[in-house]
């Protein structure tokens, strides 16, 4: 009776003062004043719509989606497996995320990989070495002040033992007619849909199937006509034509890209755009850099090429990147030793050649990793105008 009817009163006060609510009864004020009134059949169906969604969030806890405007950000890619967001002036926007993989233990020796540029609104994909891939919203992601190491990436995504980050990928919607490309260690490969990826599970969804022993090592977006290029540890270079892997499910195997011997690896899978250079190294740190001009066109599932000469003392081929000229690498030792170079300045070859010293390699180390890190732009003068 009379508690029931304070507790009834209490519980619709409790809701009139949503924060959800009273936002949206502001924004659909600010409609009205630019629109106009709308039919009563579409008001009322918008108004049941945003309070069926709203309601079905706690205090605190609503889709920040519906009041957290949009806004343009950076988003970089490192080899420490961290995620840090800061707030800092880029284009004009005031923030900037950057977001970590995970291929080393030596904290000191973390650099940047990637840069994305993304939306507050957009998503960002984690694709996991066992062919799994994890969604989160740009602005879920958590914030640090400029100098903090940032958040570990297992904090945020429910990984499995020994299960890492091997791509990450920004998108704000999910097109049925752009793909991505797949890569595993054992030389499979497989175009998917990027529409077949837009849904999330708390515990990830399945992005490849692996065989076993096998490891998700590279995923990238691929447009039509675009060239593919796979590099393995035994030295040789395989590139073909995106059209050779034709479009396949969520779940799925994929078909054979390179042939590998079953001592061997890939190491890699890039985009070969026009105009730019295939720049491998070895693990005792013989590297050069090879147009990819200079690589024959093959149907995928082929061996490949030699892409340089191999020699017991270089030893194998470690990493692999698709450079421009204007542009730095960054390559680590297992020892966390890491050397920063100009693109620039190492030697052009031909593809079966040796290489030249890029990086002196200690005893009982070897080059792991290879990261690209885009030359600083100058500063102009202020007040000069761009020519």
């Amino acid at each position: 009776p009379l508690l029931v009817r304070k507790r009834q009163d209490g519980h619709a006060e409790r809701r009139a003062e949503h924060p959800g609510l009273r936002f949206a009864r502001e924004e659909a004020g600010h409609v009205r004043t630019l629109y106009g009134a709308r039919p009563r059949a579409d008001t009322d169906c918008f108004k049941a719509c945003v309070r069926a969604d709203i309601r079905k969030q706690p205090v605190g806890k609503l889709r920040q989606a519906f009041y957290m405007g949009e806004q343009r950000i950076t988003l970089a890619q490192s080899e420490c497996a961290l995620l840090h967001i800061e707030q800092a002036q880029v284009e004009g926007v005031t923030t900037a995320v950057a977001v970590f993989d995970s291929r080393t233990d030596k904290k000191d020796a973390d650099f940047v990989e990637h840069l994305f540029v993304a939306s507050t609104h957009s998503y960002m994909l984690f694709f996991s070495t066992k062919g799994k891939v994890y969604r989160l919203k740009v602005y879920e992601l958590p914030e640090a002040s400029r100098h903090a190491r940032g958040t570990a990436i297992v904090n945020l995504l429910p990984l499995e033992k020994g299960e890492t980050i091997s791509a990450v990928i920004a998108t704000k919607d999910f097109p049925t007619d752009e793909y991505l490309m797949f890569a595993t260690e054992h030389g499979m490969v497989k175009k998917t849909s990027m529409e077949l990826y837009d849904r999330t599970r708390r515990d990830g969804l399945i992005a490849i199937n692996l065989k076993d022993n096998d490891e998700l090592i590279s995923v990238k977006r691929v447009a039509p006509g675009e060239k593919v290029i796979m590099v393995s540890s035994a030295g040789k270079a395989i590139k073909w034509d995106e059209g050779e892997a034709r479009g396949m499910g969520r779940d799925t195997m994929g078909v054979r890209g390179m042939n590998v011997p079953p001592i061997a690896r890939v190491l890699g899978m890039e985009i070969a755009k026009p105009r730019t250079e295939l720049f491998v190294i070895t693990e005792k740190g013989f590297g050069k850099r090879t147009p990819v001009s200079d690589y024959p066109d093959h149907h995928r599932g082929g061996q490949g090429v030699f892409t340089i000469t191999m020699t017991e003392k270089k030893g194998l081929l470690a990493a692999m990147k698709i450079v421009a000229p204007d542009e730095e690498i960054m390559i680590m030792s297992e020892e966390g030793v890491v050397v920063r170079t100009p693109v620039s300045g190492i030697s052009e070859l031909g593809r079966s050649t040796q290489g030249v010293c890029v990086m002196k390699v200690g005893d009982g180390d070897r080059v792991t990793a290879v990261a690209i890190s885009s030359r600083a732009k100058k500063k102009r003068p202020s007040g000069e105008k761009p020519g």
